[in-house]
């Protein structure tokens, strides 16, 4: 599974950078009539994150490239002796890595998702909005570092900010993560990439359709 992932993710990469961006991406979100202008929306801008979760964050990246899938469960291919006197896990942060991020499962393919009946997708009509300079700097620039090293290191990265941040923009990233699939995932991984690339930000909407998250640039 995770051979498959890295190549499919390597192509798509490649083919993102020489064709028009894929699926539903747009030059600004203002301009784009599939996006409400009633809808409630999210902006990363506005969360707030203290200095140890950040730290924390910053961690859990920093061990991106072992992240992988075991049959769509989400494992680290570190011991936790690795983790504590190499990549300086504490204690207290290889216990918030096992409890909130490792094994943890990921849908193979969207249509086994159902968006519509779950506590979070109440608020399906919202949208996150990351901006090019969240993708650099604060509690979503994990995201960037995420994206190089695939779907499995950005499910980590986006349960971890799930757990660290409340408030609205917590809940819908909460709600992105129960929606994510690995195609999600892989789109997710080239959207970022893309966006640094080409001074852009994101938005993240989920949608009570088929896929259940709707991704693009503004």
């Amino acid at each position: 599974m995770k051979s498959k992932l890295k190549s499919f993710l390597s192509i798509l990469l490649v083919a993102s950078f020489v064709l028009t961006p894929i699926g539903r991406s747009i030059s600004y979100a203002s301009d784009n009539s599939n996006i409400n202008q009633n809808d409630n929306r999210y902006f990363a801008s506005d969360a707030e994150l203290n200095a140890e979760d950040l730290k924390y964050l910053n961690k859990v990246v920093s061990v991106s490239k072992f992240y992988y899938f075991d049959d769509n469960i989400l494992k680290i291919s570190l011991t936790k002796d690795q983790l504590m006197n190499e990549y300086g896990f504490t204690e207290k942060d290889y216990q918030t890595l096992s409890e909130t991020v490792l094994n943890k499962e990921v849908n193979l393919d969207e249509k086994d998702n159902k968006p519509v009946v779950t506590p979070y997708a109440s608020i399906s009509n919202g949208t996150l909005y990351i901006s090019h300079s969240d993708l650099q700097g604060g509690a979503f620039a994990v995201l960037s570092a995420a994206s190089s090293a695939g779907p499995a290191a950005m499910y980590s990265a986006l349960l971890s900010i799930s757990t660290a941040l409340s408030g609205p923009v917590g809940t819908i990233i909460t709600t992105i993560v129960s929606l994510l699939a690995a195609p999600s995932l892989t789109e997710l991984c080239i959207r970022v990439t893309y966006a640094i690339a080409t001074n852009q930000g994101i938005y993240i909407k989920p949608v009570a359709s088929y896929p259940p998250l709707e991704i693009g640039y503004y």
